[in-house]
């Protein structure tokens, strides 16, 4: 394809709009409209003459045409003002675009062309986009615009296209997700039936660029997100996600893939009290930026898809990523190659925040053996180890607990504190209180100044990302006690606020939980959201009647109204 990216054809085809759609408001509509019926004229003998393979100026000539009939196009509609229904009310030159079924015509032609197929079909996507932007929805409605636009989706499968032209197809294909997600009766106009196999063509041809980088591949998972979204509204894109494409294998394998690429051992930090990635080591760090990318994007697809698309997207990750990947890369024989997989376990910890994705990677850290051992257990022993492993572990085990998750809580602190179970009931309750004056704190703390008040925690916050912004994004913890305080008062309301729905209060007095986890007994297995507290306790809520006590007292005004 050496001669589309050089050869002069292409370089005339991409020349600036012509001047007329900058003509002033005095153009009349009736010679745009003969102008426009002229131009097609001329293009469609160019078409009819050329009965074999066209010649270069045959071609030019046709998008020479095509391009003053776009121009002219897009003057009529944007003086109609609007399109509106039925078609013989809107633009003269568009009623023609539709009765003369232009756009199949040229359709036809142009899988004719020979080396010019591509240069062709880059001009019909350019057009179908800017139609689409300024009809928005409504010429869908009409065949002799959808049959061949569906034609050209089709013709785009499984072939090698240029960048430019991989970027127009993406872009016509984001264009096309945002107009079904506000219309979403015409969903089933993109579905077709393929050896007897439903068939999502705007999302089969998308999935090629889920891992694709840069712009491209960014729009691409955008509007592949609008096509989770879209699974949560039509069963037909559900159905089709799930049985008959492969996205959650491919976010598995993408994510099993860019790992294994990542540096075994992190050789440019030498910073001596480093211990965890900062966003500067994500872009400076060879392949970690393109990990994270992929992995946000899983995160983003939990978070939207339809609950059996995410459930999918949990089993894929747990048997084809977790388990046969990072499980081995942590226990690798070096230090440097352990310090690196820890690393990137914290990392992978912190970007992931929706319970959907949480809930495998803290059932496999919980519950996967390995050699016998459970890794958790493996994880804690490795505190004692030498100074770079022991400080990324405790970073780990930092991000763990800011989780706020009940069965990591149990398995590190509660399973080990004194239950009092050899006391009576009445007993316990009697030494549980152990100052009479414990509540005072609660007057004492009413006593700060105004500016020391924790600021609101939304209900849709990540509560592991909050912290104190009175002071700007740029101020220091560790420069400014005062921050540091509010900062460590907002951790510990987002606590409170996680501990509330946990199924156990922990106090002594209620029904004590054995040392097993609530998560699934077998490690091969995921068992149903919702029936883990380990889950449950992910989902952080805020009443609204909370909205006027301070942070500190919420779970005491729980208890009251209980």
């Amino acid at each position: 394809m050496d001669w589309l990216r050089n050869n002069s054809f292409r370089s005339l085809t991409r020349q600036q709009p012509r001047s007329l759609l900058n003509t002033t408001e005095e153009c009349d509509l009736t010679a745009c409209y003969d102008s426009f019926k002229e131009h097609w004229l001329q293009a469609f003998k160019i078409i009819q003459r050329s009965q074999q393979l066209p010649t270069h100026d045959d071609v030019l000539g046709v998008v020479n045409y095509l391009e003053q009939m776009v121009t002219l196009l897009l003057l009529d509609i944007k003086k109609v003002d609007q399109i509106t229904l039925p078609i013989s009310n809107s633009s003269q030159c568009l009623e023609h675009l539709i009765s003369e079924n232009i756009l199949d015509k040229l359709f036809e032609w142009g899988i004719r062309t020979g080396k010019y197929t591509n240069a062709v079909c880059m001009e019909q996507l350019k057009l179908y986009e800017m139609l689409l932007t300024q009809s928005r929805h409504l010429l869908l409605v009409h065949e002799p615009f959808l049959r061949p636009l569906l034609k050209l989706l089709q013709s785009c499968q499984d072939e090698v296209f240029s960048k430019d032209i991989e970027k127009q197809l993406v872009s016509l294909l984001y264009q096309l997700c945002v107009l079904l997600m506000q219309n979403i009766d015409l969903l089933d106009l993109f579905f077709s039936k393929e050896n007897n196999k439903s068939k999502f063509i705007i999302f089969s041809l998308l999935i090629s660029f889920v891992h694709r980088e840069g712009s491209v591949g960014m729009q691409a998972r955008d509007a592949l997100l609008l096509c989770m979204s879209l699974s949560k509204k039509n069963k037909n894109v559900g159905v089709y996600i799930l049985e008959h494409s492969n996205l959650c294998v491919l976010l598995a394998t993408g994510l099993s893939a860019l790992y294994s690429i990542l540096p075994h051992v992190l050789q440019d930090v030498v910073a001596p009290d480093w211990h965890r990635l900062t966003p500067d080591d994500v872009n400076d760090i060879k392949d970690l930026s393109t990990f994270v990318t992929s992995l946000e994007f899983a995160n983003a697809v939990a978070q939207v898809a339809h609950p059996l698309i995410r459930r999918q997207l949990q089993e894929f990750l747990y048997r084809g990523f977790l388990i046969p990947v990072l499980g081995p890369a942590l226990l690798q024989a070096s230090i440097g190659e352990k310090v690196a997989a820890t690393t990137y376990l914290e990392l992978i910890l912190r970007t992931v925040t929706h319970p959907g994705l949480l809930y495998p990677l803290l059932q496999f850290l919980i519950q996967q053996q390995y050699d016998g051992q459970r890794l958790l257990h493996i994880l804690i022993q490795r505190i004692s180890s030498e100074d770079d492993l022991c400080l990324v572990t405790i970073a780990l085990f930092e991000t763990m607990v800011e989780i706020n998750c009940e069965d990591i809580m149990l398995e590190l602190v509660f399973q080990y504190l004194q239950p009092c179970l050899h006391l009576m009931l009445s007993q316990r309750q009697k030494l549980l209180p152990l100052d009479p004056h414990c509540h005072s704190f609660e007057k004492f703390l009413l006593l700060s100044p105004s500016c020391c008040e924790a600021s609101g925690i939304s209900p849709k916050l990540d509560v592991r990302n909050i912290h104190w912004n009175h002071y700007g994004s740029q101020q220091s913890l560790y420069g400014n006690y005062h921050a540091y305080l509010c900062d460590a008062r907002n951790k510990i309301a987002a606590c409170q606020l996680a501990c509330s729905h946990w199924s156990n209060s922990y106090t002594g007095c209620d029904s004590t939980v054995t040392q097993d986890t609530n998560l699934s007994d077998s490690p091969n297995s995921l068992p149903s959201l919702g029936e883990s507290s380990g889950y449950e306790s992910l989902k952080i809520k805020l009443d609204d009647t909370f909205d006027d006590i301070p942070s500190w007292q919420i779970s005491q005004y729980e208890t009251g109204k209980q």
